[in-house]
């Protein structure tokens, strides 16, 4: 059986590349694996952690944002790919726009397609955006969604989605934080008690002045440790913004815009907790035993919210240096005898057998 894997963005390869290393112990699979080229600058870093040589590297860098520009461009190289291997399976993870134009380019040539991280949802087409559009849209033309948790099982069913076609899996996230905690020791490296804190969604460009402003509060007023991690575009997007040079400028805050996912972890593992508007963070942090504040209005992770180790705070309550002051001052923010509610570090393996025992009905 050949199959392709599609991968455009950082968070895609980190949660693929437990998948890549299993499906490739198998003899009786053809492997090939596709760089769609949308976060090209951001997929340099992450390989230097994770070793996936790509089959296929394709250019798809756009001049701005625009997602059609991109929608587009994506759409004629990813197309060309699946024309020229004619695959039996294609592979996607998540709900980017890689991941969504892949799905549909392998849909429209007749190929099955195999959906990682299937049936996450907030019901609110804005938030994410464009993300919760794209995974919908991933689910209905998927021969396998494979769920990482009994909710999202529970939410593709709501929507018709065929129960034969749903596996609840785990999410790979965790297969690879394992897999990175056991090759690399992580150590504490700071010495003072910190709070992490990340930014770099689309629909939160314009809170991220508020962000900033609280942060500065929570310096001023309690003496608090901040380590800040934000996306480049973001940086580029607010220069001009006064409370941008004031962080820059605070010795009590640290601002990073362009690191490894080892030195991602590595932040994790020492902060005391995050606060984060980031998907996979949610799913990260409790493997490390990290409580969370979630920057989000939404949030399509709930087990960690039903479990009480993390917490939604808007943007619009302006509820930030409250929540932050609050935690900071808290102890056993994340109880010993709770387990990532995410997955066990098995979740590759489960999907490469499920498509073991189809390929071999199959006559390929």
């Amino acid at each position: 059986m050949k199959i392709i894997i599609f991968i455009g963005t950082r968070p895609e390869a980190i949660k693929l590349y437990p998948l890549i290393v299993e499906l490739k112990k198998e003899k009786s699979l053809i492997v090939k694996v596709c760089f769609t080229g949308q976060h090209d600058f951001l997929l340099k870093k992450v390989l230097k952690d994770i070793k996936i040589i790509p089959n296929f590297k394709l250019n798809s860098k756009t001049k701005d944002a625009n997602l059609n520009v991109l929608t587009s461009k994506l759409y004629n190289n990813i197309d060309r790919v699946i024309k020229k291997n004619k695959p039996d399976l294609c592979i996607v993870q998540g709900d980017t726009t890689s991941s969504l134009v892949s799905a549909i380019a392998s849909f429209h040539n007749k190929i099955k397609v195999a959906h990682v991280e299937a049936g996450l949802r907030t019901y609110n087409n804005q938030e994410p955006f464009p993300e919760e559009f794209n995974r919908k849209t991933i689910s209905l033309i998927s021969e396998f969604n494979f769920a990482p948790t009994e909710n999202a099982k529970k939410n593709l069913l709501r929507e018709n989605i065929n129960r034969d076609k749903i596996y609840v899996t785990g999410n790979t996230i965790v297969d690879a934080v394992n897999i990175l905690k056991k090759k690399y020791l992580f150590k504490k490296k700071e010495s003072k008690k910190f709070i992490l804190v990340t930014c770099h969604r689309r629909e939160n460009h314009k809170n991220f002045d508020t962000l900033l402003k609280n942060i500065l509060l929570g310096v001023k007023k309690n003496d608090l440790n901040i380590v800040l991690i934000t996306h480049p575009g973001i940086l580029k997007y607010k220069k001009n913004s006064e409370n941008l040079k004031k962080i820059k400028k605070n010795k009590k805050i640290k601002i990073y815009s362009k690191l490894s996912y080892l030195e991602t972890l590595q932040l994790i593992y020492n902060s005391y907790f995050i606060v984060s508007d980031s998907g996979g963070i949610q799913e990260e942090a409790p493997s490390f035993k990290k409580f969370i504040l979630i920057l989000r209005n939404y949030t399509e992770r709930v087990e960690s919210l039903n479990l009480k180790i993390s917490k939604l705070i808007s943007f619009n309550n302006l509820d930030i240096f409250k929540n932050i002051t609050y935690f900071f001052n808290k102890k056993n923010l994340f109880p010993k005898t709770i387990s990532n509610p995410y997955g066990d570090g098995k979740s590759a393996k489960r999907i490469v057998k499920i498509l073991l025992k189809w390929s071999q009905r199959k006559t390929f």
